[in-house]
């Protein structure tokens, strides 16, 4: 009787456990149209980020890295466990090749993935990212811009809301509460951010909702223009969502 009774403890234990034990997995792979071959030295990345906050903020769920061959398609697989993903939230998918910490392919738009009828293997189209000499020296790449309007209404005092593009198209800043990255694809005047992921620092009420208009107005970014001292962000109607100055 003790031994059935232990029996079926242990089978009420595995079942009660077994859940939270399997893993999901996200497989697919990326491509390029591009006629290049990669550098030996290429290395994948690709991200399972939460995006179910609005305005483009992207957490960190699963990643992985792998060092293709010299020739797309690249297949890649994420494993991830069942309490990571909730199936109420919503999810994407970013990849990005570098070679020598230069950033040399982006999608630049997030895919999404996995929950509300999205698939869990997917094929993502990737851009090459220009170069600051491609594109020419605009001014705005290499330096850090402080935000002092958003969307027309200023910003909170004293709070630091900055982005950096870099040379190879990476993006790094904060929001005023949490830092951020991502993904900048530069041609000409145009500009388009691909899913930031941040820190998940908790601020006053007040930084958290100018961060997360930010975040936003990133994400509407299609143009970029240099006027006189300040930086501006532009939409698809050439609207201004953000004005910057040189952060000092």
């Amino acid at each position: 009787m003790r031994i059935a009774a232990a029996v079926a403890w242990a089978l009420m234990f595995v079942a009660s456990a077994a859940p939270f034990a399997r893993a999901g997995v996200l497989s697919g792979e990326v491509f390029y149209r591009e006629r290049v071959a990669l550098p030996a030295d290429a290395v994948l990345e690709v991200s399972l980020v939460d995006v179910t906050r609005p305005g483009g903020l992207g957490e960190l769920v699963a990643s992985m890295q792998v060092r293709p061959n010299r020739q797309t398609p690249i297949p890649f697989e994420i494993r991830y466990g069942d309490d990571e993903v909730d199936p109420r939230r919503s999810y994407a998918v970013r990849a990005n090749i570098l070679a020598d910490g230069r950033l040399l392919f982006v999608n630049a738009r997030p895919q999404r993935v996995l929950t509300h009828g999205h698939p869990n293997s997917v094929r993502i189209l990737m851009s090459a990212v220009m170069s600051v000499a491609a594109a020419g020296s605009n001014g705005m790449v290499g330096e850090e811009w402080l935000a002092e309007d958003i969307g027309g209404r200023g910003v909170v005092d004293n709070v630091r809301t900055t982005i950096s593009v870099g040379a190879g198209g990476e993006v790094t800043g904060s929001g005023g509460c949490n830092r951020l990255r991502g993904t900048a694809q530069i041609d000409g005047s145009s500009l388009a951010f691909g899913p930031m992921a941040t820190t998940r620092m908790m601020c006053p009420p007040a930084v958290m909702d100018q961060e997360a208009k930010f975040l936003h107005a990133l994400d509407l970014t299609r143009e970029f223009r240099l006027d006189g001292p300040y930086l501006k962000f532009l939409d698809r109607d050439g609207a201004e969502l953000v004005r910057f100055t040189r952060a000092r």
